[in-house]
């Protein structure tokens, strides 16, 4: 998107990425963008310069990926997953519900999945923000 005359957003290009994306974030150095596709179970990185895919996430937690942010030195993408079709089965199951959403944390630079912890239902938006 071109938004130097903002309100008059101008679309500049565009990339095909997964099904349904959801919530994209931009690396720290804006070289990247990462989109969660929650119709594929997978996130997106797309070279910001190129508009290119150069490459796809995909793994354990990843269940209809919804939210994402950086932490705030840029190192880990958090990405929260709804879940609601039980793709992922959860270590522990709840009492009241077994499609537990996660939230799977990503190195932003190697595009590895590090860790899936286990959350409420339907895990949709996040934010982070720099501890003062």
């Amino acid at each position: 998107f071109d938004v130097a005359d903002a309100p008059n957003v101008l679309i500049r290009s565009t990339v095909q990425v997964g099904r349904m994306p959801w919530h994209p974030t931009y690396s720290s150095t804006g070289a990247v963008v990462f989109v969660p596709n929650k119709g594929s179970n997978t996130v997106s990185v797309v070279s910001a310069d190129s508009v290119e895919v150069v490459a796809e996430i995909s793994g354990k937690g990843l269940a209809e990926p919804h939210g994402s942010v950086l932490s705030p030195d840029g190192r880990y993408l958090f990405v929260t997953n709804n879940n609601t079709k039980g793709e992922y089965v959860p270590r522990h199951k709840l009492a009241d519900n077994e499609n537990v959403g996660t939230v799977v944390i990503i190195d932003a630079n190697t595009y590895e999945i590090i860790k899936v912890l286990e959350v409420g239902d339907y895990a949709t938006g996040v934010g982070a923000r720099k501890a003062w």
